[in-house]
């Protein structure tokens, strides 16, 4: 739309995108640089109903790519999950802490954040933010390396209530030889009470594999979550892989049933 940078639209690292109640749409930027000195930082795409991008939302500085290598949000690996809640709050959340809190590991989680938008007239500003636990890399036997940019993160959420998500945390890790890639996803329910959230877990992918299609006995890089359609009489919960590029990876929907 007038005004917008043509870049941060154009060339945006969008990774979630949900719809709002006036017909328009938010579209996440997670923050990202290239192999040269370009960064765009992490927003909010504000869309009209056709896909107009009407405005760039920042997010507090403090979660901003700083250019160092001391301080700040880790290029690509910043705001990944977007959910609104019943009341129109955004709640963005990071699939990494901050550079000074520490990388997740294998042995170790690590201290994440969600930011919450409220509303704002016609757009939204920065409110509340919560500090969200990052659960440590799970282990895979035979698959003892991680992916580029593969640690356990926070990649995606979904508002049940003002107060009550669902969480979804995945890893992808591969084979010493580089051949093959296995994912481990796990969902959570997360309570947000006074700057922390609380997750406790739903669902732990590894436990069900033997139910999936063959197809996905390593699983997939799952990494989209939204309400489905209504089955039966029973709430649905839809869940999407991104194969990103390989072809050791496919895109797979998983519908759970919810109670």
């Amino acid at each position: 739309g007038p005004g917008g940078e043509t870049r941060s639209v154009n060339e945006a690292d969008l990774e979630s995108i949900l719809a709002l109640t006036n017909g328009g749409f938010i579209a996440a930027e997670e923050g990202h640089g290239t192999s040269g000195d370009a960064v765009w930082q992490p927003a909010l795409l504000q869309m009209t109903h056709d896909a107009v991008v009407t405005k760039m939302i920042e997010f507090p500085k403090e979660f901003q790519i700083t250019g160092g290598e001391k301080t700040g949000l880790r290029p690509n690996q910043g705001f990944e999950g977007l959910t609104v809640t019943p009341r129109g709050h955004l709640i963005a959340g990071m699939e990494q802490p901050l550079i000074q809190d520490g990388l997740v590991s294998f042995d170790r989680g690590g201290q994440g954040w969600l930011v919450e938008f409220e509303p704002s007239g016609s757009t939204f500003r920065p409110g509340r933010r919560w500090r969200y636990q990052i659960s440590p890399t799970p282990r895979v036997e035979n698959f003892d390396n991680v992916c580029n940019d593969g640690e356990n993160g926070l990649v995606e959420l979904l508002a049940l209530s003002d107060t009550t998500l669902i969480s979804m945390e995945r890893a992808c890790l591969v084979t010493r030889d580089g051949q093959f890639n296995a994912n481990t996803v796990q969902l959570f329910s997360v309570e947000l009470v006074e700057g922390n959230a609380q997750k406790r877990l739903l669902l732990n992918f590894d436990n069900i594999t033997s139910r999936l299609s063959s197809a996905l006995s390593r699983l997939e890089n799952f990494e989209a979550l939204t309400f489905g359609p209504i089955v039966n009489g029973m709430p649905t919960l839809l869940i999407a892989s991104d194969d990103n590029f390989r072809k050791t990876q496919k895109t797979s929907f998983l519908l759970f049933g919810m109670r």
